[in-house]
């Protein structure tokens, strides 16, 4: 009798560490994956229409394994669609993309070791005009990777999805923002036609930055024009001399060569009686900026203004070549 129960109690017990067992694959299975951390950013979050937008994505493996086999493809299924953005070109920290006539494109890294970050930085141009989908766009990437040679599931896959936001357009006459990329240059150009009456835009300030004026791959630039009372002629101005007009904030990170072009119109109605080509001065983050010595070449730096204008409606302009981003006033 007691052989019985015994040999009832070794069954029960094998069964019990069957099923034990049998449990175990499903919850290996269910394994969240490696400590990989997967994110997109986009740059600028507004972009004037017709400029450019960069969105970066990056992945980091925290986990003590090296992953392999890791794609990035973009844009994925769930960004908008039709995607308004034109494709420019892709800069991956390592490996290498694709470069198809449609999106999306993929970028193949290979293996991230422990501890390690791959980027991959994606430039699109915005359309000249608000696409049907309207003014926002999403941006998705998914990246897919192996768990390593020591993946216990080696038949799959892991996927990670990460996006971000950009609004095109949303941006105010007075005011133009976009990733410039340093390979192709670009022109930032605030708003408004002051070839004969200003209609209540007395000012015009456009931002050129030749290519390749900058080793990096690029920043986010932006030109915003702020008016002052009529009554301060001080602000960004230095002492002993009276300013008019706006004053242009130029945000472009970085020292340039060739040097950025900075080129100003101001309407006939905001400029002083009695300013003539010779009289008028510019003033970079409140300093006078000197005559160049040579029109057109940048000497004395890091700014100089190179050429003055009378135009036949009785506006004046100015050129200035900077190293350097800043502020600017007459």
């Amino acid at each position: 009798m007691l052989d019985v129960i015994g040999r009832g109690v070794a069954s029960a017990l094998v069964a019990a560490a069957l099923v034990f067992a049998a449990g175990a694959a499903p919850g290996r299975a269910a394994n969240p994956g490696p400590n990989v951390a997967f994110s997109v950013s986009g740059a600028p979050g507004s972009v004037s229409l017709g400029h450019y937008v960069a969105y970066t994505a990056t992945v980091q493996n925290g986990d003590t394994n090296n992953v392999t086999h890791l794609t990035l493809t973009a844009p994925a299924a769930s960004s908008t669609a039709p995607f308004p953005l034109t494709y420019v070109s892709a800069s991956p920290s390592t490996g290498s993309c694709s470069a198809p006539a449609t999106l999306p494109l993929t970028c193949s890294f290979g293996s991230l070791r422990s501890g390690t970050t791959d980027t991959v930085t994606f430039v699109f141009r915005a359309p000249a005009a608000l696409p049907a989908s309207g003014a926002g766009v999403s941006f998705a990437a998914q990246a897919t990777f192996d768990e390593g040679p020591n993946d216990q599931n080696s038949s799959h896959g892991d996927t990670k999805l990460a996006s971000a936001s950009t609004s095109l357009g949303a941006i105010g006459s007075d005011f133009v923002a976009g990733f410039v990329p340093f390979a192709l240059g670009d022109d930032l150009v605030t708003a408004g036609d002051l070839t004969g009456s200003s209609s209540g835009n007395p000012q015009k300030t456009a931002l050129s930055v030749a290519a390749l004026a900058a080793a990096s791959l690029g920043a986010t630039g932006s030109v915003q024009e702020v008016p002052h009372p009529t009554t301060d002629t001080t602000s960004d101005c230095q002492a002993g001399f009276s300013c008019f007009g706006q004053t242009s904030f130029v945000t472009l990170p970085g020292v340039f060569s060739p040097p950025l072009t900075l080129t100003f119109r101001f309407d006939a109605s905001e400029v002083p009686a009695g300013t003539t080509e010779a009289k008028l001065k510019m003033f970079h983050n409140g300093t006078l900026v000197p005559p160049c010595t040579t029109p057109g070449v940048l000497s004395p730096g890091p700014t100089c203004q190179s050429s003055t204008t009378k135009f036949a409606d009785k506006d004046f302009g100015a050129v200035l070549l900077s190293s350097t981003n800043g502020s600017y006033r007459p």
